[in-house]
C-alpha cells in the first residue's frame, strides 16, 4: 500500500496511476470515503478533490474495476447524517475491522466524499487515480442478513455464472420473445446477473441499461456487453429520473428480494406512460416424474439447513405484486425449457453455479456430502440427462 504523501507527489509530476488502500462505507443506499475520526488531512482527500474521476476496485472476496467520481459532502446536516449510519455500523459485532467509534462527536471533522459509480460501457477512458476499497461482505447499514447473503453468493458465483448450462439465457430468450419490444425500445435489466436478459434486448435492437446490486455481475456484464450502460445499484433505489424506460425486464430476480413491493414501486416511478414490466419467476414442471426425486432430496435435507440460510427465494404473487404497484393490463404465462445434460459432473456444476448452491454450502459437511452421493446416483440412471425447467412470466402497463 502507497503512502499518502507518495500518491499525492505521484498526481502532482504526472506519473503512473497510483493505488491507495482505504475502507469505504456504505449509508442512506450510497457508497462513501471517511477519513475515519479526528478529521486529520488525508492524501486521498486532496487527490479526489483534484481529480474526482477514479478507478474504485474492489478486491476482498468482490473483485470488480468501477470508474467511479468523488464529491465532497460538505451540508452539515447531510454529512451528520451519514456519520451517524457509519458510526452505527462500525460500532456493530459483525463488523470485522474491529473499529469501535464511541463518540460520533469524534467523526464531526472527518473528510467524507460520495460516490458515484459512472457508467459502464460507453465511457470508459482510462484514470489516473485507483483506489483499492476493502470491503467486508457488502452488508451495509439497513441491509438485512438475506439480502447481504445473496449479495455475497451471487459475487462468489459471477465469474461462472449461466456458464455450465444455459438455463438463464434461454428464459431471457422466451421472456423477450413473449415481450416482442421493437428496436429502439429502452429498456431497463433490474437485477441484470449475468446479462442473459441485457443479451436478448440487445438483439432485439433496444438501448439497455442493466443494474444489479453485486459489483462482480456489473463487471462481467459490462465486459461481455460493452453497448450496453452497466451501472451499480440496488433495486429498491434505482438512481434514474422518473419516466426514463420504455421496458423493464428482471429475469429471476423478483422472488429474492425482502421486499418486491418496494422495487415495484420505483420501476413503476422510472417507467413511462405505457411502458411494461415484466419478470420471470421459477414454477414446477408439469409431467415431469422421473425428476419428482430432485424436489424431494431438497425436501428431505432441509431439517439441516440453519433457519436463517438455505435457499434464498421465497413464494411470490406476481398478479398481485404488479396489481398492487397500480400497474395496469396484467398477463401471466408460462414457459418450459428442457437442458440437455451431458453428465451428472455438468448437472452438480449447474447445481452449484447459481442460488441453490446457497442451501447446498448451507448443510453439514457429512449431509453435503450424501446429498451429493444421492444426486448423482439418480442422474446416473438416466440416458439421456434431461432437466425440465420452468418459469412464471408477468407483465403489466404503467398507466398515466
Amino acid at each position: 500500500m502507497l503512502s499518502e504523501e507518495v500518491a499525492a507527489h505521484g498526481l502532482e509530476v504526472g506519473c503512473r496511476p497510483r493505488r491507495i488502500e482505504i475502507f469505504f462505507d456504505r449509508a442512506a443506499g450510497a457508497t462513501y470515503l471517511c477519513s475515519g475520526a479526528g478529521g486529520a488531512a488525508t492524501g486521498w482527500h486532496a487527490i479526489l478533490l483534484a481529480t474526482p474521476d477514479f478507478t474504485f476496485h474492489l478486491k476482498n472476496g468482490i473483485r470488480a474495476d468501477l470508474p467511479a467520481r468523488a464529491t465532497p459532502v460538505t451540508d452539515p446536516a447531510e454529512r451528520r447524517a451519514l456519520l451517524v449510519e457509519v458510526v452505527a455500523d462500525l460500532s456493530q459485532p459483525h463488523d470485522p475491522g474491529t473499529i469501535r467509534p464511541t463518540r460520533l462527536e469524534d467523526w464531526a471533522d472527518s473528510r467524507l466524499m460520495c460516490i458515484s459509480f459512472r457508467p459502464l460501457g460507453r465511457d470508459r477512458g482510462p484514470s489516473r487515480i485507483y483506489f483499492r476499497a476493502v470491503c467486508w461482505g457488502c452488508q451495509t447499514p439497513g441491509m438485512s442478513e438475506h439480502t447481504a447473503r445473496a449479495l455475497r453468493l451471487f459475487d462468489e458465483l459471477a465469474a461462472g455464472y449461466d456458464e455450465v448450462l444455459p438455463f438463464f439465457r434461454g428464459f431471457a430468450g422466451l421472456q423477450v420473445g413473449w415481450l416482442d419490444p421493437v428496436a429502439g425500445t429502452v429498456a431497463l435489466d433490474l437485477g441484470a446477473g449475468g446479462g442473459a436478459l441485457t443479451g436478448a434486448l440487445l438483439g432485439r435492437g433496444c438501448v439497455v441499461t442493466a443494474v444489479d446490486g453485486a459489483p462482480g455481475m456489473v463487471a462481467k456484464v459490462a465486459r461481455l456487453y460493452p453497448e450496453a450502460e452497466v451501472r451499480l445499484m440496488e433495486a429498491g433505489r434505482l438512481e434514474f429520473a422518473d419516466a426514463s424506460f420504455d421496458l423493464v425486464c428482471a429475469g429471476f430476480v423478483m422472488h429474492l428480494l425482502d421486499d418486491p413491493a418496494v422495487a415495484a414501486a420505483e420501476v413503476r416511478r422510472v417507467l413511462r406512460p405505457g411502458g411494461v414490466f415484466s419478470f420471470s419467476t421459477p414454477c414446477a414442471v408439469e409431467d415431469a416424474p422421473e425428476w419428482d426425486f430432485y424436489g424431494e432430496l431438497f425436501r428431505e435435507y432441509q431439517p439441516y439447513v440453519p433457519e436463517e440460510k438455505g435457499r434464498l427465494g421465497r413464494p411470490l404473487d406476481g398478479e398481485k405484486l404488479l396489481a398492487d404497484a397500480g400497474f395496469q393490463f396484467l398477463e401471466e404465462t408460462v414457459v418450459e425449457q428442457r437442458l440437455a445434460v451431458p453428465d451428472p459432473d455438468t448437472f452438480w456444476n449447474w447445481a452449484m453455479s447459481h442460488g441453490s448452491r446457497a442451501f447446498i454450502d448451507a448443510l453439514p459437511s457429512p449431509q453435503r456430502e450424501e446429498f451429493e452421493s444421492r444426486l448423482r446416483q439418480e442422474l446416473s440412471t438416466m440416458n439421456p440427462i434431461t432437466h425440465p425447467t420452468a418459469a412464471t412470466l408477468n407483465r403489466g402497463t404503467r398507466m398515466p
